[in-house]
């Protein structure tokens, strides 16, 4: 009896030991990583199909990422991973001032009559933002340095689903005037007739035309720090580059305008309305540099 009492004794001195080989000898194959990131300079690649044009964007995300490891070797490791996340981009856009004329047609006139119509555009200012509902796919590489420091590199595709994009501020200053060909080039520039002379203008014509599918790769290096049990936190510096527009691109320069496609113009019924500056544009390309922070979950 005696012996089984010294051999439970033994073994209960031993559980810490055992416990602790256990706990080190624990396979983490799985993480969930919450993430933050915003972008460093400007977030688009822009062409403009119209002179005098200028833009800036920025952008930041939030997101939620799962990881799987599926090879581990000494301090090596691959990890597969899927997310979920969601992108808003601020983007802003001017139109420098600028003269030009169109053919009004019957509707632009209150004695429904034709004539030429003339700008004098002081220049056009817009904010927008768009959100795109994101699903990142990558491979993530590992190197550990030690069991709390371990450094990475990332490479991948991302993909975009537009959910909502605004105009949130369109303005535009002008002043206006009429001629009429048909009795001998008569000019009228009252404010009566036809909304002529000076006016500020903040109605559009139409929402911006985004895509609704965007896709791209992305890449980056980061460092994690293993913070206490399986908490890590994660600073990484990341490039993502979409291989589509986010708004439909204008395909040919615009040289002249239309009651359709000029900055400003006016109907009777609708009165005179600023076109959304993304129509303008021939390219607009998500390219950014971003930090991200990354608090990550292994289990």
């Amino acid at each position: 009896m005696k012996y089984n009492i010294k051999y439970i004794f033994l073994g209960m001195a031993l559980l810490p030991a055992i416990a602790a080989t256990a706990q080190e000898e624990k396979v983490e194959k799985f993480a969930v990583k919450a993430t933050f990131e915003k972008n460093l300079g400007q977030a688009l690649s822009k062409g403009y199909a119209v002179d005098g044009m200028s833009s800036s964007a920025s952008g930041w995300d939030f997101g939620v990422d799962f990881g799987w490891k599926v090879w581990e070797k000494e301090r090596h490791s691959i990890e597969a991973n899927i997310g979920l996340g969601l992108d808003i981009y601020s983007i802003k856009a001017g139109l420098s001032a600028m003269d030009y004329d169109y053919e009004a047609p019957a509707e632009a006139d209150m004695d429904n009559e034709t004539y030429i119509r003339y700008y004098n555009l002081e220049g056009v200012n817009q904010q927008l933002r768009e959100q795109l509902l994101t699903v990142p796919l990558y491979a993530r590489y590992s190197y550990i340095l030690n069991k709390d420091f371990s450094l990475h590199a990332l490479l991948g595709f991302k993909f975009g689903f537009n959910i909502g994009n605004k105009m949130l501020k369109s303005n535009a200053s002008v002043f206006s005037y009429g001629v009429y060909p048909q009795y001998d080039d008569l000019m009228i520039d009252a404010s009566y007739m036809n909304e002529f002379g000076a006016a500020e203008v903040g109605e559009n014509t139409s929402k911006p035309d985004a895509n609704g599918f965007s896709f791209g790769f992305l890449a980056g290096l980061g460092a994690e720090y293993r913070v206490y049990g399986p908490i890590s936190i994660d600073l990484s510096a990341r490039y993502e580059g979409a291989l589509t527009n986010m708004f439909s691109p204008q395909k040919t320069s615009l040289q002249t305008f239309d009651a359709t496609n000029a900055p400003v113009t006016y109907s009777v019924a609708d009165g005179q309305r600023v076109i959304a500056l993304p129509s303008y544009f021939k390219k607009s390309k998500i390219s950014k540099f971003s930090i991200a922070f990354s608090v990550i979950y292994h289990f």
